[in-house]
């Protein structure tokens, strides 16, 4: 809305220059500053009508009262009706006013048009979820953006209970259909021992096109595969079942360059969105791995601290979560209590996951402080504990080192901080503030030339289950490589040890 509201205002300003404001360019302004109100409170076809009629009259009664006349008695001076003719000498089809009224004309009804496209845009983003539908034909090569996920809620591998899960929320953090929530819980509650990671995506991505190379839902999905084919290798006899679950949200709301000036409103509704629906599937999937853990015990009648062998280790159930960019900030908002509960633990145990991981996180380094500071200020050793947090930024992302920044530098005029350390932190990402980083990530080859990533700590810190890394390009080359080679060898390799137990 805002986008639109500053074009509309800059193209009626480059047709005011040579003359008067046209009725159609002003009227355009008016419409979308008031359509988000008629919205609320008309149906469709009223709502068209009267924005239409609301603009053309501020802007008919306004550009007489700025050029026609300095008199504003002159606006209710009806004796001799001169408002009404000069109304119809100005915007009237006539010889004279040709170059005005056919651009006024024409401009009305593109604002007419933008509306209507509004309207499909608002629908598929879930203002009116009941009466969602998809944009007319005509618009759906451009604003592919716009149409979200209407397949089923979890496709089955054949003859397996593997699934993998599409769950997309709109605007308000709320799923577009309940059954995207209900079907996974039904199989939790149909398959135990379960291996479960969920992904969050980042900015500018949504839940379209599995099968395109760039999206993340794509790449995903082979991660997905990946992991069932290691658990037949693992464990052929009797493989754990795998849910893949990936959270999508309104990430895309503009197509191409458009979605570059979505920034700052996709950052504020990444926090609304964290609020909603995502918190009761998070709900029901800590619940199902402390339940699990909690019947292996059983079944093994050991603790958790004791060596377990082999056999045991295939039988244990594991939760993981990804998160990236925005979707790294949404996934920390969810989880942030039970990190902070983890932190203070005295087994650093994370109730709600086995392990949270952040690529290339985007949110204020102060959101992480507390965190990182009841685990810094700990006086016990708890460097043998499992890692519980893991976040890695690149050092080639300019996203979150440069453009965060640009994007959050208001915050240190406009909010309070009591030091220099979180004043930094009000436009800094936890990845790169020096304050919070505790490794670096190294790409390293052995002896028989293979390229491996290693943690080393950075001097001044101690090893702790919290790991907050700084890699470089042959990592992550930039924002959105997340799915490279070393990086997804990296991951992979921690989920397997998370299912392997060791």
């Amino acid at each position: 809305m805002l986008t639109f509201f500053i074009f509309a205002s800059l193209f009626s300003l480059i047709l005011a220059f040579p003359y008067p404001i046209p009725l159609g360019a002003f009227s355009l302004m008016i419409f979308w500053s008031i359509w988000p109100f008629i919205y609320l409170r008309f149906r469709p076809i009223a709502a068209y009508i009267t924005g239409v009629v609301i603009s053309l009259c501020i802007a008919m009664i306004t550009s007489y009262f700025l050029f026609q006349t300095t008199d504003i008695s002159t606006l209710y001076n009806m004796k001799n009706h001169s408002f009404w003719c000069n109304l119809k000498t100005m915007y009237g089809f006539t010889v004279s006013n040709l170059r005005v009224t056919p651009l006024s004309v024409v401009l009305a009804l593109i604002s007419l048009s933008v509306g209507l496209i509004e309207r499909c845009i608002y629908d598929n983003l879930g203002l009116d979820p009941a009466k969602a539908r998809t944009p007319p034909i005509i618009l759906r090569n451009f604003f592919l953006s716009y149409q979200h996920y209407h397949g089923e809620p979890l496709q089955y591998v054949a003859g397996t209970p593997n699934a993998f899960a599409i769950v997309e929320l709109n605007e308000q953090g709320i799923v577009f259909e309940r059954k995207y929530i209900d079907e996974p819980i039904k199989w939790l509650k149909k398959n135990p021992r379960g291996i479960i990671v969920t992904f969050n995506h980042g900015w500018r991505q949504n839940a379209q096109k599995i099968k395109r190379e760039s999206n993340n839902l794509g790449k995903f999905h082979d991660i997905f595969k990946n992991i069932v084919q290691e658990e037949k290798i693992r464990n052929p006899q009797n493989p754990r079942p795998v849910l893949c679950v990936f959270f999508a949200w309104q990430g895309l709301t503009y197509p191409g360059f458009l979605s570059l000036l979505t920034f700052w409103g996709r950052s504020h509704r990444v926090g609304i969105v964290a609020q909603g629906n995502l918190r009761e599937l998070h709900a029901h999937l800590a619940a199902y791995k402390n339940e699990e853990i909690k019947k292996w015990h059983e079944r093994n009648t050991i603790e958790q601290s004791i060596n377990i062998d082999d056999t045991l280790s295939k039988d244990r159930p594991v939760l993981i979560h990804i998160g990236h960019s925005f979707g790294a900030f949404m996934l920390f908002t969810c989880q942030a209590q039970a990190l902070m509960e983890a932190a203070v633990d005295e087994r650093c145990s994370l109730s709600t996951a086995d392990m949270i991981i952040l690529l290339n996180p985007a949110f204020s380094a102060n959101q992480y402080l507390p965190i990182h500071q009841a685990i810094k200020y700990r006086d016990e050793d708890i460097s043998n504990h499992r890692t519980v947090f893991l976040s890695i930024t690149s050092s080639k992302d300019l996203a979150t080192k440069i453009a965060f920044r640009i994007g959050k530098g208001w915050n240190i005029f406009t909010e309070g901080f009591s030091d220099a350390d979180q004043r930094q932190g009000l436009n800094t990402t936890i990845g790169h503030s020096k304050l919070l980083l505790t490794h670096n990530m190294l790409l390293k080859k052995d002896k028989s030339g293979t390229s491996n990533v290693i943690l080393d700590i950075i001097p001044g810190f101690r090893e702790t289950p919290f790991i907050n890394a700084k890699c470089g390009g042959d990592i992550i080359n930039g924002h959105s490589d997340i799915f490279g080679e070393n990086l997804s060898r990296f991951i992979f390799e921690k989920i397997k040890k998370i299912m392997n137990h060791t």
